[in-house]
Order: C-alpha cells, then structure tokens, then sequence
C-alpha cells in the first residue's frame, strides 16, 4: 500500500498555466511555420503553371503551323465569343473538365459561373492594341473590336515577345482572356506565385517572372505612352510597375 500511494503521489496532472503555455507555444510554432508553408504550396503551384504554359505552347505551335500563323484572340460568333483558348484546344471551350491546362492552378475556372463562359478565365493572350503586350504592326483589328489577330510569324525577335501569361480580371480573383497593360483595363498581367507569374513567349520557352522583368519585357518589344500595370495578387487592384 505504501508503495502504490508513493508512485501515486509523484504522478500529477497538468495545470491549467502549463496548458495555456504549452498552447501558446503550439500556436506560435505554427504562425511561424505557416508563411513558409503557404510559400512553398504557392511555389509548388507556380511549377504546375510553367507546365501548364508548356503544354498550351504546344497546342499554339501546332495550331499557327495549321493556319499561316496566324491565331484570332477573339471573335464574335452568333453562339457568342469564342476565344483563342478555343480555337488552339481543337475548337473545344475549356471549363473545369476539359483543358485544365489552360487555367492558372492559382486562379482557375469560376465555379460560380456556368460551364459556357469558364474559358474566360483562362490564361491571358497578348492582345495587339496600344494598350496591349502585341505589337500593333503584328497585329489586325476588324470591325473595331469584334475581332483581334496575332501575326506570329512576322515577329523579329519572338524569344522577347510575350505571348500567353497569368492574367487577372480585375473585380474578381479569376483571369482572364487577354493581357492589357493599362490600369483602367479589365485584364492585366498578375503574379500569384510568390510576387511571380507565368509567362510564354513566342518561341515557346517559359518563365516565371517577377513584376520588374516583365516590364522590361514588355518595353523591349514596344514603347507604351501609358504606364505599365500589373494586378496586385494581394489586394487584387491595378498599380503601376516601377
């Protein structure tokens, strides 16, 4: 008996202090650790985007070796816009089932809207107008703004030229269709994956770049009047690049 009471009496039960301490300390393990987790998923998505613009280059190549290269950013049909994502994905509108590869695993397809207006939001195309990535000469305009059209062929220096990269639609965090570099423009250029986003240029490679190299970018091809913008991945509003 005396020997069960002296092991019983060196057993004892937490505090409520040594509780609270040790939760204390669990929760700031964990606002610690969290940034760095968040940091390395945004990565890991930032590596599915490169592949995803990888494959979409391919489907590009393939459809310009099929059309002169040439490639329409958007028309208007009478079942509505087809968009260029469309057309390079053997005429089928991606959603969340079919052409995955066109949507930024950091935005993606809106699940609230319907499946007939999902591509939308898929990767922006550099769009060929003054306030676009496309260089005007390049570029064809009919019936004002009904229909938009890329010549990749005729480019000079296609290892510069941006052609598809991430894109936000401003107002939501979804992308979008095109690419547009004003702030007063719906879609613009966005960086989700760590303050970098996915860009193709038109020699097909890939790069995962930060706001100052797509500006220089950007510049490279063509001197803009306006200011270059991005979406703030953030806040989801338009600033200027500096």
């Amino acid at each position: 008996m005396k020997h069960s009471s002296a092991r019983h009496s060196e057993s004892r039960s937490f505090t409520l202090i040594e509780l609270l301490i040790v939760i204390a300390i669990i929760a700031i393990l964990a606002a610690m650790l969290l940034p760095a987790l968040n940091k390395a998923r945004e990565q890991a998505k930032g590596t599915t985007c490169t592949s995803n613009l990888k494959s979409v280059g391919i489907l590009i190549s393939f459809y310009l070796d099929n059309n002169n290269g040439l490639l329409l950013q958007r028309y208007r049909a009478d079942s509505g816009d087809i968009f260029w994502s469309t057309l390079v994905n053997n005429g089928i509108r991606p959603d969340r089932d079919n052409g995955k590869i066109f949507f930024c695993p950091s935005r993606g397809p809106n699940p609230e809207l319907s499946r007939t207006i999902d591509s939308f939001y898929t990767y922006g195309i550099a769009q060929g107008q003054s306030d676009g990535l496309f260089p005007r000469e390049f570029s064809t305009i009919f019936y004002g703004s009904d229909y938009f059209m890329n010549h990749y062929k005729k480019l000079k220096r296609p290892a510069m030229q941006i052609i598809i990269g991430d894109s936000g639609f401003l107002g939501t965090g979804y992308g979008g269709h095109t690419i547009l570099t004003r702030p007063d423009r719906q879609f613009l250029w966005t960086s989700p994956h760590n303050n970098k986003g996915g860009l193709l240029y038109a020699d097909y490679h890939v790069d995962l770049a930060p706001p100052r190299t797509y500006k220089e970018k950007v510049q490279a091809v063509r001197n803009l009047t306006n200011p270059i913008c991005r979406l703030n991945p953030v806040t989801n509003e338009p600033e200027e690049i500096l």
